[in-house]
């Protein structure tokens, strides 16, 4: 008979639970692992909140988790100025990954601009492919492309605001695996106590493999958690299971990447999966 919960809670910590008090009240409450999402904040705010944590585990007496989450291959948009820019339905709009770029025509003078944190999705997307903004609220089709940016066609009204995430539809691009920023956070794991660390939008075992060897360099010694949230993580699942330590099956950019309707029965072939190779499995967002 198991006299703990066999199912552990995780929380994130942001600027509204980040006090000794709250983290506190958080795992007396029941919270087993902290999350902290290293695309937000700077090192130095990661830092002395992971010391916090372990400095109230300590005084409690427990042994509670940190989890760092790395941003990996996402894209995320930009407005002008860090605006909201509100669009109409059939409304055109140039994607770019400079506000100033000079290969832009006088057709395209006029337009709003919001820019692409990966150029290479503004060198790679071609007239015809699909992509939607903010987790699938706002969904364009690309109408033309040109060096450096595509001008995209807007299929709903909505409202377009900075750093949001992009997600392509049907469309596979070679993204690195970690961007400049991750590699600089992973620094974190050096300096502070880390446990676990996830990497986003796993794709195949070759994206563990990397973020391994920067791990080994760097001397890390914490589990990987893999992220599944694309159609191609879901492909290549086996292999990604095998190669972590963990997964984490991320539903809410799943359920844009792949029909909403499959979610479910995908995240339960996961489970699957991962109860028969041991390995832990976590069920994420809503």
């Amino acid at each position: 008979m198991h006299t703990g919960k066999m199912t552990k809670i995780i929380a994130t910590i942001g600027p509204s639970s980040e006090s000794e008090d709250l983290i506190r009240k958080l795992i007396l409450s029941g919270v087993n692992i902290f999350r902290f999402n290293l695309k937000h904040n700077t090192k130095e705010w990661h830092i002395e909140r992971i010391n916090r944590v372990n400095k109230v585990a300590e005084e409690l007496n427990l042994i509670i988790g940190i989890l760092v989450d790395l941003q990996g291959p996402e894209i995320r948009i930009e407005t002008f100025e860090e605006k909201d820019v509100n669009i109409k339905v059939n409304e055109r709009l140039v994607f770019c990954n400079d506000f100033d770029n000079s290969a832009l025509g006088e057709k395209e003078a006029g337009v709003k601009k919001i820019r692409v944190s990966q150029k290479i999705v503004c060198d790679s997307l071609k007239p015809g492919d699909r992509f939607s903004i903010d987790d699938g609220m706002i969904e364009f089709e690309v109408e033309t492309s040109g060096e450096g940016y595509f001008v995209a066609l807007s299929k709903d009204d909505g409202l377009i605001q900075n750093r949001k995430g992009l997600n392509l539809i049907g469309t596979d691009i070679a993204l690195p695996s970690l961007i400049e920023e991750d590699l600089d956070k992973l620094n974190i794991a050096t300096i502070a106590k880390v446990d676990f660390i996830a990497l986003s939008f796993v794709r195949t075992s070759e994206d563990i493999r990397t973020l391994k060897r920067e791990m080994d360099e760097r001397n890390v010694d914490a589990k990987i958690i893999s992220k599944v949230e694309s159609q191609k993580g879901v492909d290549n699942v086996n292999e990604i299971i095998e190669a972590s330590d963990g997964i984490m099956i991320a539903r809410g950019d799943l359920g844009v990447e792949v029909p909403l309707e499959q979610v479910t029965y995908i995240q339960k072939e996961i489970i699957k999966k991962c109860r028969l190779k041991c390995k832990p499995v976590i069920v994420a967002t809503q």
